[in-house]
């Protein structure tokens, strides 16, 4: 599980580059998303995890 955090962390944590993967659908994704962020619709994650990193950080 993946703990949530607030916007000014992930903003943090954004600037110093982390990973953003957005899990909303296609459509959503193009109509906005956060710059940098990878596309992985969340009927499709198992399928695209092993593109993404192993580790884990928490800011």
């Amino acid at each position: 599980m993946v703990p949530e955090i607030d916007q000014q962390r992930f903003a943090e944590a954004h600037a110093a580059g982390a990973l953003v993967v957005d899990v909303r659908n296609g459509g959503e994704y193009r109509a906005g998303h956060v710059p940098g962020a990878r596309s992985a619709p969340l009927p499709n994650l198992p399928s695209n995890s092993p593109a993404c990193p192993r580790t884990v950080r928490s800011t």
